[in-house]
């Protein structure tokens, strides 16, 4: 099984994908590192100056299972999706979007993010634009991958 592990921010990196997607094979062979974000957008859509703590879900670090599908994310792009499709846990202590869900998030995905400046996220992990690229050549079709986030008390401070 192919593992991703999102390392702690390295804000040497420019923003927004300030984070390392490292893959590695089942047998330890380093495949590759990709910018990304384990966490959603910074601040809220159109207002800048507002951390979004409020307004999405932040999954809990940890390690989750997951599996590759090309049509994964939103039914059409190439996505890693966790726990297939079921509750993770999350950092905050109600699911903003959905309150139903309590401490959990459902349909959290390993995706491109929308932009180079914007992760287009409100929950899932993303890497930098044309990661869906990388993903198709490197995953098989319900490859099942180990996801590893790290704790994101880091995240409560940007933007701030």
């Amino acid at each position: 099984m192919k593992t991703i592990e999102f390392t702690m921010p390295l804000f040497s990196l420019p923003p927004p994908y300030q984070q390392l997607a490292l893959v590695t094979n089942s047998d330890g062979t380093f495949l590759g590192q990709y910018p990304g974000s384990s966490v959603p957008n910074p601040q809220r859509p159109g207002q800048p100056d507002h951390p979004n703590l409020d307004e999405y879900p932040i999954v809990c670090g940890g390690q989750y299972l997951a599996a590759y599908s090309a049509t994964g994310h939103k039914h059409s792009r190439p996505g890693i999706v966790l726990e297939n499709n079921g509750p993770v846990p999350i950092y905050q202590k109600g699911n903003p979007r959905f309150p139903a869900q309590d401490k959990a998030a459902t349909f959290i995905h390993v995706h491109e993010g929308d932009k180079n400046t914007w992760r287009g996220s409100a929950g899932c992990m993303t890497l930098a634009k044309d990661g869906g690229k990388w993903m198709d050549g490197l995953f098989g079709e319900g490859e099942q991958v180990l996801v590893i986030i790290p704790d994101p008390f880091w995240f409560a401070f940007e933007g701030k």
